[in-house]
């Protein structure tokens, strides 16, 4: 097996951490930060982890349990593109699987009139403050990558979902938003400065892409997709914001 030629160490969340994966060299595309920002962000969650049950609070999230994939999800671009390569490397079979339920999902959004406002949504100054977060999860949509109850691309499944784990009852999860549940809380929100980093490249305005809509969002960016930065300044430019 070929070892990373990418390691790191960081401080990331007030915490000293190693991190290692592999990232080009000469020019890459957004989509090569997304492994460096899944391995920190595993990392920062195992440490969570083991605080809680250090604390006596084990996670108790287990294999089949998909309450939390029917919570609304959103992408920062690299991970939209990250994704789309993702499916990509599917097998044929799985790939059109997976597609259809994106198809599903965003025409069935588009049909209650729920797309636009997903992908620019407005604000409250009152709980929820995304109101059209909550109408999602209230419409219960299972995540278009969930089969059998499982993930279809778990290890490559977005950086919102490894920051959910909870040592509350499991059973309290099928309930959204109840007070009950115990949720384990992961420092450092990356997929955020993976978006303030695009905004920065293409002097845009910051966006996060709701998952449901994202194979819509990445048709709408296929030109954003293929471009390319010298890789060692775009690792260079990802560091400094992650240091901020």
């Amino acid at each position: 097996m070929n070892q990373p030629n990418l390691t790191l160490q960081l401080e990331a969340a007030g915490r000293s951490i190693q991190v290692s994966c592999d990232f080009p060299r000469g020019e890459a595309y957004l989509r090569d930060l997304v492994p460096l920002a899944l391995q920190i962000t595993d990392t920062l969650g195992e440490l969570a982890a083991d605080e809680q049950r250090q604390a006596g609070e084990p996670t108790t999230c287990q294999r089949g349990c998909a309450a939390c994939c029917r919570e609304l999800v959103v992408l920062s671009p690299p991970e939209v593109f990250h994704l789309m390569a993702t499916l990509d490397g599917l097998a044929a079979s799985a790939r059109s699987r997976v597609t259809s339920h994106f198809d599903a999902l965003a025409g069935e959004l588009d049909r209650r009139d729920m797309s636009a406002e997903l992908l620019d949504p407005t604000y409250s100054e009152t709980p929820p403050h995304v109101p059209i977060a909550a109408d999602y999860v209230r419409a219960r949509f299972a995540c278009p990558c969930l089969h059998d109850e499982e993930c279809s691309i778990y290890p490559a499944r977005p950086l919102a979902c490894r920051t959910h784990g909870v040592t509350s009852p499991p059973s309290l999860c099928d309930e959204p938003g109840k007070p009950d549940v115990r949720k384990i809380r992961v420092a450092g929100a990356l997929a955020p400065k993976l978006a303030w980093l695009t905004a920065d490249l293409l002097q845009l305005d910051p966006c996060m892409v709701p998952l449901p809509l994202a194979l819509r969002w990445a048709a709408d960016h296929a030109n954003l997709a293929q471009r390319r930065w010298p890789a060692g300044d775009l690792l260079k430019r990802y560091l400094a914001i992650l240091a901020k």
